[in-house]
């Protein structure tokens, strides 16, 4: 209160102290703390990544889509629970961590430019904090399954039998993982009766079940010619290319018959 007159700053020194302690408790002076917290925690992440490089944080003078795409990579890294307690958030706290980076990397200024990396002709971000509004949205959702969740389950199924339950239902996990089905579409409520598919007779040929049997999985080399007598024997290399018949779907499209290749960059689960 420097710019006061001397004698108006003594008189209000009173209240100025009552003032000053009600500041301290403020959720405001809270939240800018954590804010802080949390633009730290920004910068700790990028500062890791670039090995003690001197390197700015903002990338002044990288396009703003690239911008984009570095804080998009953080983005992924808070979904996936890098947080300041090593914990997964939920979409509001997200976008408080967001836009903590954001105003970082806003902070430079460069003439006649938008230095705002949201602000970049394709918002990766956006496409993310779009994906976690929709699964946050989902009744009685479940937690993700995680890529090293994943790697860890396949660790431990490769000491189990092959054919044993561990192992089917790493192969299911793994087949919905690609495929996206819902329980409806592959699992049955019994194991004596089993649900069918609700189509008139004349429109539907075949077993009625409404779950996957083995004759809805067709699987072909990758000169997509058909690999008949599939067993536990067989050179699963061999395969490139399996069709799927759906039985029943959500959007009443029944029996429609979807391919799916071989994921050759991820081998160990397709």
């Amino acid at each position: 209160m420097q710019a006061l007159p001397t004698k108006l700053a003594a008189a209000l020194a009173p209240y100025g102290s009552d003032l000053a302690a009600e500041v301290d408790r403020s959720n405001g002076r809270k939240q800018q703390g954590t804010d802080r917290s949390r633009a730290d925690h920004y910068l700790r992440w990028f500062h890791h990544l670039v090995d003690g490089e001197d390197i700015d944080p903002r990338l002044p003078d990288a396009p703003v889509q690239a911008r984009n795409y570095v804080l998009a990579c953080y983005t992924v890294a808070l979904i996936r629970g890098e947080t300041i307690k090593g914990l997964r958030i939920k979409l509001a706290t997200l976008n408080k961590y967001v836009t903590a980076a954001v105003k970082i990397m806003s902070a430079c200024q460069v003439l006649g430019c938008d230095m705002n990396p949201r602000n970049s002709p394709i918002d990766y971000v956006t496409i993310l904090l779009d994906a976690v509004h929709k699964y946050e949205g989902v009744k009685r959702r479940r937690e993700m399954i995680y890529d090293d969740m994943f790697h860890d389950m396949l660790a431990h199924a490769r000491l189990r039998d092959p054919d044993g339950r561990e192992a089917a239902i790493l192969d299911w996990l793994i087949l919905s993982r690609y495929t996206g089905f819902r329980a409806e579409e592959y699992c049955q409520k019994a194991t004596k009766r089993y649900e069918e598919v609700d189509v008139p007779p004349r429109l539907w040929e075949g077993e009625r079940t409404k779950a996957f049997i083995a004759s809805d999985f067709e699987f072909f080399d990758e000169r997509y010619r058909p690999l008949s007598d599939i067993t536990t024997h067989t050179d699963i290399s061999s395969v490139r290319y399996v069709r799927i018949r759906w039985r029943w779907q959500k959007n009443l499209d029944h029996g429609e018959c979807i391919p799916y290749e071989r994921d050759l960059d991820s081998p160990a689960f397709c």
